[in-house]
């Protein structure tokens, strides 16, 4: 280990004992830890880009079956919901086939695309209630006696035909049912659904959606001519898997684009429909293609940043810690520091001479610290003081707002709060609850006959009375002047609310004596309950309530008052 003198001469020369050290060990220990950083970031981009090169096809093969198959399954589903639709909405309008279709019914078969319903009865002439004739399957009785045959053969449920050319050569679903006297009730069923859900699936190039009944005819595809002629593809692999029931991704040939395909696949339950969300292959080698490109792009530019990262994170690294080592030997010996400016190159052994100097720093660095924590606790204490007297200033403050002066009862402005808060408890629990407005009777003249000091000093005492008697669930408020209110949610019931009443006025029709005056005084009540029928409902609607039922009871004086929410009016 090369040691290094303290002496001011030693100490001047110091910038040229690391080039010194490194001529001596031949070691350049920024190629090192740059050799050691690009290694490093290099072999998560590299196995990336492999990874990438190697699994491309694959993912792109399980990203097909994931969305294709999904896609499948989702039109399937939506199929099935629509036949299900179609058929309880054809049951329900054909049960009554002798009377004539409302302009309701003939509007809702519409809306499932139904075009024609007709009734056969046995001599085979339909009689149509919807639609004409030339919705009537083509073939004439031929197609009739299947249409019969498919009908019977399902009896009592509803029969759903294959695709089936009317005699317009338009493709038709057919549906029907046999009624229990032996006449059929047959529907034609328009393809335009199952062509708006084949078109609203497009992707890539070549991605369509292809739908077919259950013996394999082109319900719904993009070659148009396909759709108009009801093409057979039973014979496409998908097609054959479909119609056996089974649902997955395959490989095959199309004879409409003449290109090797592969295509989730999947059917519908209840009446044998299958889709198939067929994709060319070439899109999917073309994908793979596109993402090895890229991730060669991103591999070569990763290596490229990994290695000017690398060079420049040893070189801020590196500089650093030689002016470091020097400075803080010269600050050790009590020298000034001078010009801190050294060549690049370092010995490995600076680390070392970093933890000596620093190791003499260390006291001074550790007496620092403990002068700052003293101060930093002593402030922190200040600081809880402090927060602690403005939370204390805050809670007066609150309490002075919300309570009333003279009373010490809380004030309108509390009640506001706490009566929503009961309105919602009330509606969540389907409880019930009474507000009671009540205003003392005959105080104004008290008031003037004794002075507004003994007047206070009555309200004082009124406002005792109405705390001592209340339950603990209940609260009492000043509402200004001669007025209070109390929140009951232990009055459940409007038996409870007028018994509490009678309570209150009871209570306050006792004598007060106050100094030499004995005082007598009555009240008036008003009574809003406070329950979940009342629906969305909001405090001042309640107030307002009460209020009305107190002004009632003030023609009568000294009684109770309830306003009946069910029909808005106040009855006793």
């Amino acid at each position: 280990m090369l040691e290094i003198s303290r002496s001011p001469l030693l100490l001047m020369l110091k910038p040229s004992l690391p080039k010194l050290g490194m001529r001596l060990l031949g070691v350049d220990l920024q190629k090192v830890l740059f050799c050691s950083f690009t290694f490093v970031a290099m072999v998560p981009v590299v196995f990336l880009g492999t990874w990438v090169q190697q699994n491309s096809l694959e993912v792109e093969l399980k990203a097909v079956e994931d969305k294709h198959l999904l896609l499948a399954n989702n039109i399937s589903a939506a199929l099935s919901r629509y036949a299900t639709d179609l058929t309880a909405t054809f049951t329900e309008k054909s049960e009554n086939y002798t009377e004539n279709l409302s302009v309701q019914a003939k509007t809702l078969l519409t809306s499932f695309n139904i075009r024609m319903l007709a009734v056969i009865h046995d001599g085979n002439q339909p009689v149509f209630k919807m639609g004409d004739a030339k919705y009537f399957p083509a073939g004439g009785t031929a197609a009739l006696a299947r249409i019969r045959k498919t009908a019977s053969r399902q009896l009592p449920k509803v029969a759903i035909s294959p695709v089936l050319m009317n005699t317009q050569q338009e493709p038709m679903i057919y549906i029907c049912r046999v009624a229990r006297d032996g006449t059929i009730v047959v529907a034609a069923v328009s393809t335009e659904y199952f062509q708006q859900v084949q078109k609203a699936i497009t992707f890539g190039a070549g991605g369509h959606a292809a739908i077919v009944d259950q013996t394999g005819q082109a319900i719904a595809h993009p070659k148009v001519s396909w759709q108009t002629s009801a093409k057979d593809m039973s014979r496409l692999k998908p097609v054959q898997l479909m119609l056996s029931r089974q649902t997955g991704v395959t490989r095959f040939y199309s004879p409409a684009v003449e290109a090797d395909m592969i295509a989730g696949y999947s059917f519908v339950p209840e009446t044998g429909w299958g889709v198939m969300i067929p994709q060319p292959y070439a899109e999917l080698e073309a994908n793979v293609h596109q993402a090895r490109t890229i991730a060669l792009a991103i591999s070569l530019a990763g290596l490229i940043l990994a290695a000017g990262i690398s060079w420049k994170i040893t070189q801020s690294v590196l500089a650093p810690i030689r002016t470091l080592i020097f400075a803080s030997q010269r600050l050790a010996a009590g020298l000034p520091v001078g010009d801190l400016m050294v060549q690049s190159r370092v010995l490995p052994s600076e680390i070392q001479h970093l933890l000596r100097s620093f190791e003499q720093m260390s006291l001074e660095v550790a007496q620092t610290r403990e002068n700052l924590q003293e101060k930093v606790a002593e402030r922190t204490h200040e600081l809880v003081q402090e927060a602690e007297e403005r939370h204390k200033l805050e809670q007066q403050l609150r309490a002075m707002a919300t309570h009333d002066s003279l009373t010490g009862l809380p004030n309108r402005r509390l009640l506001a709060e706490q009566l929503q808060q009961t309105i919602d408890r009330m509606t969540r629990s389907r409880e019930a609850a009474a507000l009671l407005f009540i205003d003392l009777d005959g105080f104004k003249a008290i008031n003037d006959s004794v002075g507004h000091q003994i007047g206070d000093a009555l309200l004082i005492q009124v406002a005792d009375r109405l705390k001592s008697g209340l339950r603990a669930s209940d609260s009492v408020f000043r509402w200004g002047g001669d007025e209070f209110i109390v929140l009951s949610e232990s009055a459940n019931t409007i038996e409870d609310a007028i018994a509490l009443g009678n309570k209150i006025l009871d209570a306050i029709k006792m004598v007060y004596q106050i100094e030499s005056h004995r005082i007598l005084i009555g009240g008036s009540i008003g009574i809003k309950q406070i329950s979940s029928h009342l629906g969305e409902v909001v405090a001042d609607q309640i107030l307002a309530d009460a209020d009305a039922a107190m002004y009632q009871a003030k023609t009568r004086k000294n009684c109770v008052v309830v306003h009946s929410s069910m029909t808005n009016l106040i009855q006793q």
